[in-house]
């Protein structure tokens, strides 16, 4: 087959290469994620000459060994006892034993920033129900912090845990294919390959945002550890709408895969070459057709280490016959 690379000119930003994760952890899975909303809070006491306050929040999940997961912080609100925040974070929940923790501190444009209070929730209870109150907030020596009017300092928030089982169908309602992607940026993802050592190769995924199955196996190798650890180590990867009527050509070139269905997958070398295209329906669940049918992660998974540059590649038996214990390769 033609090298795809060739005769190819400048460059652009690659809207749809799929982007490696610095933060891809090996350990546990995620079991879902709390968005959390910091509105205001009220009690404050005064922390300047002024009488006022320069409050701000972090927010911290915190594993069940004390240890910090994650962290975010608000923006500094200048001079108040009243301080509204409006912040929306939100954060991946890998155990319902983790907590998270909100601590307020007073800013110091020349020092160190004064702790002024702090709150802890159990994750274990933000899973059981949405809430959205009033939490009181302590000291470091776990009395009440009293505000200038006297009353209890507390903080307003709005807590939603969703858990993964519903995150697929939050998926399927994103767009996934960039409209004005095209062959720069596949042009883009075969040099990016070409540069790696050892050579990494070059993953197309083509279809169409109307279509469900193209989301489940975006969404498949995104959140899957297994899958998403081998694009990262072994791909780059590229979505491009195979609708759109400035990728025909490309198409053309790859042999019109599009005919297989969607999504559909096609396999380069870092030199733009054709490797292999792979319909998905025979990396679907068993039997295919049920309900909740969709990618199966393992066999995605084979797929993946198949194909990669020192994979098995042409071996007689296919990717489907690699042993399941490929699987572990990555924990999670």
């Amino acid at each position: 087959a033609g090298k795809l690379g060739e005769g190819w000119g400048g460059a652009r930003i690659m809207g749809t290469l799929f982007q490696r994760n610095p933060h891809l952890s090996k350990n546990e899975p995620e079991i879902g994620f709390i968005d959390i909303t910091v509105h205001d809070a009220r009690g404050i006491p005064k922390m300047d000459s002024s009488g006022l306050a320069d409050p701000y929040i972090t927010v911290s999940v915190l594993n069940k060994d004390g240890s910090v997961f994650r962290t975010k912080k608000s923006k500094v609100i200048k001079q108040t006892l009243m301080p509204k925040w409006e912040d929306l974070f939100s954060f991946p929940i890998r155990d319902a034993a983790q907590v998270i923790s909100f601590t307020m501190y007073d800013h110091d444009d020349f020092g160190k920033d004064d702790f002024m209070a702090v709150m802890k929730l159990k994750m274990e209870e933000c899973m059981r129900e949405d809430r959205s109150d009033h939490f009181k907030m302590i000291n470091q020596d776990g009395d009440d912090v009293i505000g200038e009017d006297g009353s209890p300092c507390q903080i307003r928030l709005t807590l939603k845990f969703t858990p993964h089982a519903d995150k697929m169908s939050l998926a399927l309602t994103k767009s996934i294919y960039d409209p004005n992607a095209s062959e720069e940026d596949l042009k883009l993802a075969i040099r990016a390959a070409a540069g790696t050592h050892p050579k990494k190769r070059v993953l197309l995924q083509l279809g169409s945002d109307w279509c469900i199955a193209c989301k489940k196996l975006f969404h498949t190798i995104v959140e899957n550890r297994n899958c998403r650890q081998m694009i990262d180590n072994y791909y780059e990867m590229v979505l491009l709408d195979a609708e759109m009527e400035q990728n025909f050509p490309v198409l053309k070139k790859l042999g019109d895969p599009q005919h297989l269905g969607f999504p559909v997958l096609v396999v380069l070398d870092a030199y733009g070459r054709y490797i292999t295209t792979q319909s998905t329906a025979e990396l679907e669940k068993d039997p295919a057709w049920v309900p909740e049918g969709g990618p199966d992660p393992k066999k995605v998974f084979k797929f993946l280490t198949y194909w990669r540059e020192d994979g098995p590649n042409n071996d007689d038996f296919g990717f489907l016959g690699l042993p399941d214990e490929a699987y572990g390769e990555y924990p999670g």
